[in-house]
């Protein structure tokens, strides 16, 4: 199967060539993926999935015009380049339409993992079994609302009319769990993990599982705490939503070029502290976000975002690179069935020098923020919500686990205020993220 899909590839980008489409490109995937459920305390029945498609996008005259089909064979394949050439007929131009070239492609270790491909259904069910044994075996009082373990092994292929022809297996195991505490009636604050691995030998899902068992009992002893203004260390599971999401929606030069980035026209200037610096790698061995290349056929390749709190680089596909006249960075992503957009790899946030625990010290009277439910605005920076499982700070020690308590404040703000990030560095999916010290952001007790 897998030559064959190259081989249709490369037929439908001659074809389409000889129907008088000016570029062609076939993108084409397969995907098995075997998902084992927990729900209320119990394991669900597993489920298997099979899926595969082809999508085709042309450009006549600058024109786009893109078909897919969920049906991998010449005969489908040839429908669905049909009816892309027929749907660039009406399409607008738009003369920042084209197609990359080819680059320089790197072998990316650990994309593709034997033992996970060879996973029955009998060993994903033990696998989210074993996850829900280790939470309740920490402590009667947990109850795991849902849990997920899963395994996905896969292939993509790309072909284009400048040259690119490139394909790739895949492999990668995902796993979340959520749960709660409940003692006497009293029901704490619900909280959630997840994680993804590209070999068997890195799973961690059973350690996941304690870590957050641990954290739901803990927060059965929560109390309350007095509002006030102050400084915050922000965990990493806190920081996707708090400071990730507006960073990586201002650095997708997409946009940039609309103007809704609070980056707009910054390339080179200080966005944020100093103690700042975030690169993207797509190469990574046994990255979760790993590949040779991206969804248009673009090499992957480690590109600095920041550098010191200095914005250094934004992320394009092709249509983004052509507007501005430079070379895509790689960050073409989406499947079969759509045009492509622009998303992040593998980040890494340069960790810091201190402790946790030296951090902590430093603090006289703040907040160990662990989760955040809220509305983060990007392009603002705006957020408010609930901190969860929040731990107080009081003369350079924890002193235990708050209620759920209210924050707000700006993000970007946020970003130029971080005084220091922690030496520790915790994984999550595709990302490798400190904690976060900032100054200054209003916390109201509830």
């Amino acid at each position: 199967m897998n030559e064959n899909l190259l081989e249709i590839c490369n037929h439908i980008v001659k074809l389409g060539t000889k129907l008088g489409a000016d570029e062609i490109e076939c993108f084409s995937a397969t995907q098995k993926s075997i998902d084992a459920a927990i729900e209320g305390n119990e394991l669900k029945i597993s489920t298997r999935d099979e899926s595969s498609g082809i999508g085709i996008r042309i450009f006549r005259n600058h024109s786009l015009g893109f078909a897919a089909t969920n049906r991998v064979s010449r005969e489908r394949a040839e429908e669905a380049l049909r009816a892309a050439i027929a749907l660039s007929r009406n399409a607008p131009p738009d003369i920042h339409n084209g197609l990359p070239n080819p680059g320089k492609y790197v072998f990316v270790p650990g994309v593709y993992d034997e033992e996970i491909a060879e996973m029955n259904e009998s060993e994903v069910i033990e696998k989210a079994s074993r996850m829900l044994v280790a939470a309740k075996g920490i402590d009667e009082r947990v109850s795991v609302d849902n849990g997920r373990f899963e395994i996905s092994v896969g292939y993509k292929a790309i072909s284009n009319s400048s040259g690119i022809e490139m394909d790739e297996q895949f492999t990668a195991m995902y796993y979340d769990i959520g749960a709660h505490a409940i003692e006497n009636g009293k029901i704490s604050s619900m909280d959630y993990r997840f994680d993804g691995v590209r070999s068997l030998g890195e799973d961690t899902s059973e350690e996941l599982a304690i870590e957050l068992a641990e954290l739901v009992v803990e927060s059965l002893s929560a109390r309350k705490i007095e509002s006030f203004i102050g400084p915050v260390i922000i965990s990493p599971f806190a920081a996707l939503d708090l400071l990730l999401l507006p960073i990586l929606f201002s650095v997708d030069s997409n946009n940039v070029q609309k103007g809704i980035s609070r980056f707009v026209n910054k390339k080179g200037e200080q966005v944020a502290s100093t103690v700042l610096s975030i690169r993207d790698d797509g190469t990574l061995p046994e990255g979760l976000s790993s590949s040779a290349f991206d969804r248009e056929g673009v090499p992957h390749r480690p590109i600095n975002i920041l550098d010191n709190g200095r914005l250094k680089n934004f992320l394009y596909d092709a249509y983004t690179a052509n507007k501005e006249g430079i070379e895509s960075t790689g960050h073409a992503s989406g499947g079969t069935r759509t045009v492509p957009s622009i998303d992040s790899t593998n980040i890494r946030v340069r960790r810091g020098s201190r402790t946790l625990e030296g951090m902590i010290s430093s603090i006289n009277r703040g907040l160990l923020i662990q989760r955040f439910s809220g509305n983060v605005d990007p392009v603002s920076g705006d957020f408010s919500g609930i901190a969860k499982a929040g731990k107080r700070i009081d003369n350079g020690a924890i002193q235990g686990v708050v209620r759920e308590t209210m924050i707000s404040g700006n993000a970007y703000d946020l970003l130029a205020r971080l005084r220091e990030l922690s030496h520790e560095t915790i994984k999550i999916a595709d990302l490798k993220l400190p904690y976060f010290l900032s100054d200054e952001i209003s916390i109201t007790g509830v």
